[in-house]
C-alpha cells in the first residue's frame, strides 16, 4: 500500500478520534470457530478442542461467554488436546488471564491441563481440583518475565486417560499489559509521528516484535491501528 495513502488514513483516524485496542491474544474467545485462523489445534479424537454447543452438545455446560469455547478431554478414552499461538508480549507488567471450568472429573488423579509459554509451565491443574474450578473461575498468571516485546508461544495442553470422563473448559483468554508503552518505538516517552514513520518503514516485514504488535509475522494495518490507538504520552 502506498505510504502517502497510509499517512492519509492515519490523519483521518486521528481527526475523528477513533479508539482501538490492540489484542495480544488473537481470538481468545474462539469466536472464529474451527478451523481457527489464529490457533494451532490438535485433538487425538475430535480434531480440535474448539467447540460450540451445536457441535459438542450442552449436557456438561457451554462457553463462559459468546458461542465458542475450548473443551479439553470430553471422552472416557485417552485424549490429548492442545491449542497454541504465537503472541508478542510488550514490556512492562503483563498478566495472562483466562476462565476455567472443570465440569467433570474422572477421579484418576492424573488428568491435567497445563498452560505454558515457550514450553515453560505457567499453570497446571488436575482433574481432582474440580472443587476449586467449578463453575467458571478466572485464572490470573503474572507473565512479566516474558515481557520483552518479542514473540512467544502460548500453549494450552491437556492429557486425560480415563476410564471415566474429565472435562477442562477454557474461554476468554487475554494477555493484559498494565504498564509499558510498546508503541513508543523511539523510546521518547510518547507515541507520535516518529513512531508512525518507523512503523511505515517496517511495513510488510517481520521484525520479530514491535511494531508487529499483533504478532502475525507482518507489520500491517492492524499494527497501524494499534499504534494510533495509543497516540500521545505513554501511561
Amino acid at each position: 500500500m502506498n505510504r502517502t495513502i497510509l499517512l492519509t488514513i492515519a490523519a483521518l483516524w486521528l481527526s475523528i478520534n477513533v479508539t482501538a485496542q490492540a489484542q495480544i491474544v488473537s481470538d481468545g474467545g474462539f469466536e472464529l470457530g474451527t478451523p481457527n485462523p489464529f490457533w494451532d489445534e490438535f485433538s487425538t479424537n475430535f480434531g480440535s478442542p474448539i467447540c460450540n454447543q451445536a457441535q459438542c452438545g450442552s449436557f456438561f455446560g457451554g462457553p463462559f461467554k459468546g458461542d465458542w469455547w475450548a473443551w479439553f478431554g470430553g471422552t472416557t478414552v485417552v485424549e490429548i488436546g492442545s491449542l497454541s499461538q504465537q503472541v508478542t508480549i510488550p514490556s512492562g507488567t503483563v498478566t495472562l488471564t483466562f476462565w476455567l471450568d472443570i465440569t467433570a472429573a474422572s477421579g484418576n488423579g492424573v488428568d491435567f491441563l497445563t498452560v505454558s509459554l515457550d514450553g515453560i509451565d505457567l499453570f497446571t491443574v488436575l482433574e481432582s481440583e474440580m472443587g476449586a474450578f467449578h463453575p467458571w473461575t478466572e485464572v490470573t498468571v503474572d507473565i512479566s518475565s516474558f515481557a520483552d516485546g518479542r514473540s512467544h508461544l502460548l500453549s494450552f495442553d491437556s492429557t486425560v486417560t480415563g476410564p471415566m470422563r474429565t472435562n477442562f473448559f477454557v474461554d476468554a483468554i487475554e494477555i493484559i499489559s498494565k504498564t509499558g508503552c510498546p508503541a513508543d518505538l523511539d523510546g521518547d516517552g510518547s507515541v507520535g509521528i516518529l513512531d508512525l514513520l518507523a512503523l511505515l518503514a517496517a511495513w510488510g516485514t517481520d521484525p520479530g516484535g514491535p511494531p508487529d504488535f499483533d504478532g502475525d509475522g507482518s507489520v500491517g494495518i492492524l499494527d497501524l491501528l494499534a499504534l494510533l490507538a495509543n497516540w500521545g504520552p505513554c501511561p
